[in-house]
């Protein structure tokens, strides 16, 4: 297993200058970054620790290791990446942001995922926390699992007063930790929901349940902005 990739020294958190209002929850600051992503242009070079769109980037080992990062999104797709590696570094991860919001103990975070990798294997989970210049990384114990058909994965994760998920944050990073040696990733359809604590009901904006997979009917997009 591959350790957590720590954050780039050069750009912890995406430019959030460009990102717009903070929104609360990171359910609905996911949903955000991946408004973004449908209504990009799409196609071309992508450059670790730069924006693909505000709030999602790549994180790459660029001191140890050599990579080059096309996207290949089609016309109706969400993202798309050939991650080429010449020589691996360190570590790889395609980073969302997520907002800065606490979350409860007790609460219960569900990513669901549509995605295909190849080669194959599954991918690490973790929500990396920034505040006064420090991180600290919460991993889901799930993985992600890509092949070369398109799949759903879901992984959950329970908040415990230990986690930096409770404590304040200047900002908060969903990471998919990717193999150092490279892969082509495709994420066709992407979810966060919670459960928050004492049960009393679906947080604001969730969309509860998986996606049936990659052929189903995708959420109608919104209005371009």
């Amino acid at each position: 297993m591959q350790p957590p990739p720590p954050a780039p020294k050069d750009r912890a958190a995406p430019d959030r200058s460009e990102a717009g209002p903070v929104v609360a929850g990171p359910d609905l600051a996911l949903e955000n970054v991946l408004h973004r992503l449908r209504w990009r242009a799409r196609g071309g070079p992508v450059v670790p620790s730069h924006p693909i769109v505000p709030g999602a980037w790549i994180a790459a080992d660029t001191a140890q290791g050599r990579i080059a990062v096309e996207d290949t999104t089609g016309p109706d797709g969400l993202l798309t990446l050939n991650l080429r590696v010449d020589q691996p570094g360190r570590w790889l991860s395609l980073n969302l942001a997520l907002g800065p919001t606490p979350l409860a103990p007790g609460t219960v975070l569900g990513l669901v995922a549509v995605l295909r990798g190849t080669p194959p294997g599954p991918l690490g989970v973790s929500i990396r926390s920034g505040h006064a210049g420090r991180e600290a990384d919460d991993h889901f114990p799930d993985r992600l699992p890509t092949g070369a058909a398109a799949g759903v994965g879901v992984a959950l994760l329970e908040v415990t007063q230990d986690m930096a998920l409770t404590r304040p944050a200047d900002w908060r990073n969903l990471m998919l930790r990717l193999p150092v040696r490279g892969l082509r990733l495709e994420v066709a359809d992407l979810r966060l929901f919670l459960a928050p604590a004492g049960g009393a009901g679906a947080h604001p904006g969730i969309r509860a349940g998986a996606p049936a997979g990659a052929d189903a009917a995708r959420v109608p997009a919104e209005t371009p902005p």
